[in-house]
């Protein structure tokens, strides 16, 4: 959200609103939500769960995930990509808070999937990057990797199971609530 969503979002916030000056603090879901908790920020946009009975949380997008390989990847990308072939990957995924990490964790446990190797990045960049150049495969919003499908460097894998869908909400601390609307008045 933070890399490739939340710039679109800030533009929209700036023509409507041009005297706010928004201070952004980008991380993955435990990183948002802990702040959150603390009172750090005002507003955490997450993809990922976190729950905490002081949090109130609505959906403002979602998207879908896909399997994507670089290029000169050895699976078939035409065809169906078997459960089997997928085990034989190198598998790039986000490090442990992050909420594509769960989605990618939810995937491999319900198609008992076992990687023969992973590799865990901080960054979807990075994971792009590590795709587009054959270091393995990973599952990633379509959202991140709109431009590389357009450039032909990453192609979408056709894999039971996938796109999943997943709801990004916007999360905010009912006591922070409660003095925006008392300061908004």
């Amino acid at each position: 959200i933070g890399e490739y969503l939340l710039p679109k979002i800030l533009t929209r916030l700036q023509e409507r609103y041009p005297q706010i000056v928004p201070e952004i603090t980008i991380g993955n879901t435990d990183e948002i939500g802990t702040k959150l908790l603390h009172h750090e920020i005002d507003i955490g946009l997450i993809e990922g769960n976190y729950s905490h009975h002081q949090f109130s949380e609505e959906q403002f997008a979602s998207d879908q995930m896909y399997i994507i390989a670089g290029e000169g990847t050895s699976l078939q990308i035409d065809g169906q990509v078997s459960i089997e072939d997928l085990e034989k990957e190198t598998w790039i995924i986000r490090e442990e808070g992050s909420g594509t990490r769960k989605v990618v964790e939810d995937f491999l446990d319900m198609h008992h999937i076992k990687p023969k190797r992973m590799l865990t990045f901080g960054s979807t960049q990075t994971i792009k990057e590590g795709v587009e150049s054959g270091l393995g495969i990973s599952l990633l919003s379509s959202l991140t990797f709109a431009k590389e499908i357009e450039l032909g460097r990453i192609q979408k894998l056709s894999v039971d199971g996938t796109p999943i869908q997943r709801k990004s909400k916007t999360t905010m601390n009912f006591t922070q609530r409660h003095w925006m609307f008392l300061k908004t008045s």
